[in-house]
């Protein structure tokens, strides 16, 4: 065998080692033949006869049809009541096709009336909600089905640890995470069916509707922030009984342009192989406690929420214009959320002659600048140089201080150019929206330092996330790949350990 083939090899081998190693294999069978009968029950909904009757109102007929992620009904008929503009009728019961329903969240879009022999009426009316007249809300085990394209399903296991499930043709490894939330277990499973594609959350004890809702909302945006893609838009959630509750009045789905994980070098290293080759075995996966910590944080925390979902927003934008000044706010956000109040003074340099020492060595190098500094200058930086151990008063930080607190307090370590990004801050306050200095001229350098600070921005937001719900191992470093482009040369790598 040649050594290109068994380079190959080797890799392969310790590809399937290392997944194998991160999928813990489990009695989980599932099927999802009864519910995937009903949805494509009613993806077929195509003008289907529909019966409508609210009690004391209207009783009328009409045409049902589904198409994309709407739901519309057409009214022919003369007797149906006005409504207001917008408003929105619930309670409204249904049958099509000889089953019972209830809608609510009804509402006329458009009524087109023509006067001929006889009047004719046309409502083009729209629904948000349909569900089973028999659908329960105290407690069952729920599954959520969240409508996706098959595109955008790809195999867990870049990202996570997974855990198998079965059903009755195979065993899947990649495609199936357990997380524990307040000692409610759930598994998110990703599922192809022809050419429609699901996230699947699937509680594995029974739990309220409202709290199960409450939930998938936290676990959506978890999956956003680690995967790219947000699911959303239209979901049908169904009980032990598969009577069914469908919605399209939901956040739609987002996709960010931002990986925090991959557990593939050669997926984001492409086109530097031997980089890649070097991170073999050494990259690691979020594991599912730590991932349980984050859905708990998120939906324990307001707050956290709404900077998850601006993060995720400001992402999916893909404009540098937008997204460093979006990303300095979260930074500001996650910085009072994550860290707490100290108390008492902090000095730099905890030995006082290390700090003497350090003191006398940086007058000296001052002093070698006195034919290009002005003695006024040199004077300037001597004092500085003299308060370089002044303390740090806990109590009264200054607002950069504020923001690199709840980085120290996890133990994310920062560089210099990290301070500079965060504190890019102060810039964006004063209406510097470019970041623009003397060093940057053609609009060409000033897109490629934005595309570096949101790169830096991101990556310093996914450390702080990330080693606050106590991940330890590698993220993407997405500033380094704008390095060469913005001729900035730092020791720092493609990925980075936190």
């Amino acid at each position: 065998m040649d050594v290109i083939s068994t380079l190959g090899t080797n890799r392969k081998n310790r590809t399937a080692n290392n997944n194998m190693s991160s999928t813990k294999r489990i009695e989980n069978y599932k099927s999802f033949d009864k519910q995937l009968e009903i949805i494509r029950q009613i993806d077929n909904w195509d003008k289907t006869d529909i019966i409508l009757s609210k009690k004391n109102e209207f009783s009328t007929s009409g045409k049902i049809t589904k198409q994309g992620k709407k739901i519309n009904i057409e009214i022919k008929d003369i007797s149906l009541p006005h409504f207001g503009d917008f408003e929105k009728i619930n309670g409204i019961e249904a049958k099509v096709e000889g089953f019972e329903y209830l809608i609510d969240s009804f509402h006329i879009n458009s009524t087109n009336t023509k006067i001929n022999e006889t009047i004719e009426r046309t409502s083009i009316c729209e629904l948000n909600i349909i569900k089973d007249k028999n659908f329960k809300t105290d407690k069952s085990k729920y599954q959520c089905f969240i409508s996706t394209e098959v595109s955008k399903l790809n195999t867990f296991h870049y990202q996570f640890e997974t855990v198998t499930y079965q059903d009755k043709e195979t065993e899947h490894f990649y495609d199936c995470l357990r997380i524990d939330l307040n000692d409610v277990l759930f598994d998110i499973v990703q599922l192809k069916n022809g050419d429609k594609g699901f996230y699947i959350i699937d509680s594995l004890q029974e739990i309220e509707l409202e709290s199960f809702q409450d939930y998938c909302f936290s676990i959506k945006q978890a999956l956003g922030l680690v995967t790219t893609h947000m699911p959303g838009g239209e979901e049908l959630i169904f009980t032990e009984e598969h009577a069914f509750y469908y919605c399209n009045y939901l956040r739609p789905e987002i996709d960010s342009m931002y990986s925090p994980l991959n557990w593939n070098p050669y997926s984001i290293l492409y086109d530097k192989k031997e980089i890649a080759e070097s991170y073999m075995n050494k990259l690691t996966r979020l594991k599912l406690k730590e991932f349980s910590t984050l859905v708990s944080m998120i939906h324990n925390n307001q707050e956290l929420s709404a900077s998850i979902i601006l993060l995720i927003e400001a992402s999916s934008v893909r404009s540098f214009l937008i997204i460093p000044s979006v990303f300095s706010v979260v930074v500001e956000s996650l910085s009072k959320i994550i860290s707490h109040n100290e108390t008492g003074k902090e000095y730099p340099i905890s030995h006082k002659a290390t700090a003497d020492s350090l003191k006398k060595d940086l007058t000296k190098i001052v002093d070698s600048y006195n034919d290009k500094i002005s003695n006024d200058g040199i004077l300037k930086i001597k004092r500085r140089i003299n308060e370089i151990n002044r303390p740090i008063v806990k109590e009264h930080l200054t607002n950069n201080q504020k923001l690199t607190l709840p980085f120290e307090q996890v133990k994310v370590e920062l560089t210099i150019d990290d301070i500079k990004a965060i504190e890019h801050r102060n810039d964006l306050l004063h209406g510097n929206i470019l970041m623009t200095g003397k060093e940057l001229k053609s609009e060409s350098d000033i897109n490629n330092y934005m595309g570096y600070i949101s790169g830096k921005l991101f990556t310093l937001i996914s450390a702080l996330i990330f080693k606050y719900v106590g991940y330890e191992g590698y993220i993407i470093n997405h500033a380094k790949f704008y390095e060469d482009l913005c001729e900035i040369d730092t020791n720092e790598e493609y990925f980075r350990l936190i």
